[in-house]
C-alpha cells in the first residue's frame, strides 16, 4: 500500500506571489506539474511541495495532488550530503514547532532556513510535544524544499 503525505496550504500562509493568471485554476485545487504539487492561489499556480525532494511521486486525483511513495527502497547515494539548501515549514490553521532531527528548531511559518544537505526527519510537534506530522526528506543543496501539512 502507498502511503499518502498530502500537502493543503492556506493562501495566507504562503504569501508567495508571481505566476500568470490561470484559466483552469480554481482556488484550492491542487496539481502535479514536474514531480511537484502545486496549489491554486489568487487565480495562480504555486508549487508547495517538491516531491522529487522528498524521493517520492506526485500523483493527481480531482482537485488534489499528493506526494505518494515510489514504491521504491531509496537509495542512500540518491541524497548527496554536500553543500546546504533552505527549508519552508507551514502549518494551516494554527502554528506549531518545527523539530529538525529530533532538535526544536523554530516556530511556525519557517521561510528558507538554511540547512545541510542530506536526509532529514522533519517534525511538526503541538504544545504538548505530540506529533502533528513528520517527513522524511532529501534537502538537495543550493534548492529550496518547501513541506506544508494541514
Amino acid at each position: 500500500m502507498h502511503r499518502i503525505v498530502c500537502g493543503l496550504v492556506l493562501a495566507g500562509l504562503l504569501g508567495y506571489a508571481g505566476g500568470a493568471p490561470a484559466a483552469d485554476c480554481e482556488p484550492g485545487n491542487g496539481r502535479c506539474h514536474e514531480n511537484t504539487v502545486q496549489l491554486c492561489i489568487d487565480g495562480k499556480w504555486q508549487d508547495v511541495i517538491d516531491c522529487a525532494a522528498q524521493g517520492r511521486i506526485c500523483e493527481q486525483k480531482g482537485g488534489k495532488a499528493c506526494c505518494m511513495s515510489s514504491g521504491r527502497k531509496r537509495d542512500p547515494k540518491a541524497c548527496p550530503e554536500r553543500g546546504y539548501g533552505t527549508l519552508d515549514v507551514g502549518v494551516g490553521g494554527d502554528w506549531a514547532y518545527v523539530y529538525i532531527d529530533g532538535k526544536k528548531e523554530r516556530v511556525t511559518p519557517v521561510y528558507q532556513y538554511r540547512i545541510k544537505a542530506g536526509r532529514h526527519v522533519v517534525e511538526l510537534r503541538d504544545k504538548k510535544g505530540k506529533v502533528i506530522h513528520r517527513w522524511d526528506v532529501c534537502i538537495q543543496a543550493d534548492h529550496n524544499t518547501r513541506l506544508f501539512h494541514r
